[in-house]
């Protein structure tokens, strides 16, 4: 990394000279010992900051671009934030399906200019980096985009919306925020036909349009009660609490485990490991108390505990011979 140390002296040293500065001294004001060093130092300096060069007789350096004012104290990363860069840049061009590469092509741009100069076989290193998206659903090309752009500038739309029941219905929504959650992606939106917030899976929405209407903000408290509290993507506050005794292998992964931020966890004995955790609607809590299956036992409430129980029975009606 000693290059990299080189090329940090140098633009602390353009920095502290705003008339620039021939090539020999800044050589010797940096112990650069060769000009081919001179130059490998100054293009790796070049991939954070702008720096204009002129031939006048003796090669000489001009300062930092005025233009690129904000980065005169930019310094190249160390090791730590270059592993950083490879983990951000391999996200980014791992990231599911195509929703996020065109937002970030700049930018992965730039870590890539970065990266080249900085180390050897970049590709190599960032092959040690897996990312696997599992059980995404496809959302409709555009959408993303769209609403990425009706959030930013607080426009009202309307789209046709697919429920899980598989009813189709328009809508006309107020959009607040974009969530990724377990590998798909939800909006967060005020809707103006049930007058209060709704949570909307990106794969249900198409024909999606701009709505001449005024834009409803949620409030943050609103938000808080509605999206944050909730288990999972399910609209409104907690209105239950499930009580889950866990044994065996179910019971050392949850103990590892966060369902969700006001989840309580105890020790019942020495191989039963007891959760509360509050929900609302139960349908993602239930996928993931059949998951465990006889290692998972519903406690509490009787109506969650009923409805495993109907589930476990249909299941088995299944296999009926």
């Amino acid at each position: 990394m000693k290059r990299n140390n080189d090329a940090r002296r140098l633009i602390e040293f353009l920095n502290e000279k705003p008339q620039g500065a021939h090539r020999n001294k800044i050589m010797q004001m940096c112990g650069i010992h060769s000009k081919s060093s001179f130059f490998d130092i100054l293009k790796i300096a070049r991939t954070i900051t702008q720096i204009e060069t002129m031939d006048n007789g003796a090669y000489k350096l001009i300062s930092i671009d005025e233009e690129a004012e904000e980065h005169k104290s930019a310094l190249l990363p160390g090791d730590d934030e270059l592993m950083s860069l490879f983990a951000i840049k391999h996200i980014l061009n791992r990231m599911t399906s195509d929703l996020l590469r065109e937002l970030f092509a700049p930018l992965q741009k730039r870590f890539t200019s970065l990266l080249d100069t900085m180390v050897k076989d970049p590709d190599t290193w960032e092959s040690r980096i897996r990312i696997l998206d599992t059980h995404y659903r496809a959302v409709e090309k555009g959408i993303f985009s769209f609403l990425t752009m009706a959030i930013a500038r607080k426009r009202v739309i309307t789209f046709e919306y697919t429920d899980s029941a598989g009813c189709t219905s328009s809508r006309v929504v107020s959009p607040q925020q974009l969530v990724r959650y377990k590998d798909n992606w939800y909006l967060d939106a005020w809707c103006h036909s049930a007058s209060k917030p709704r949570i909307f899976s990106l794969d249900m929405i198409t024909n999606i349009h701009y709505k001449n209407l005024s834009y409803q903000t949620i409030s943050s408290d609103i938000c808080k009660e509605t999206y944050a509290t909730s288990y999972g993507i399910f609209s409104g506050k907690p209105t239950a609490m499930a009580v889950i005794n866990f044994t065996g292998k179910a019971a050392r992964y949850v103990k590892r485990e966060k369902w969700h931020p006001l989840q309580q966890l105890k020790d019942v004995n020495a191989t039963t490991v007891q959760l509360r955790i509050p929900y609302n609607n139960p349908t993602e809590l239930l996928s993931m108390i059949l998951y465990w299956g006889s290692e998972a036992e519903v406690i509490g409430p009787q109506s969650l505990r009923d409805e495993i129980t109907a589930i476990t029975k249909r299941m088995v009606e299944n296999y009926e011979i």
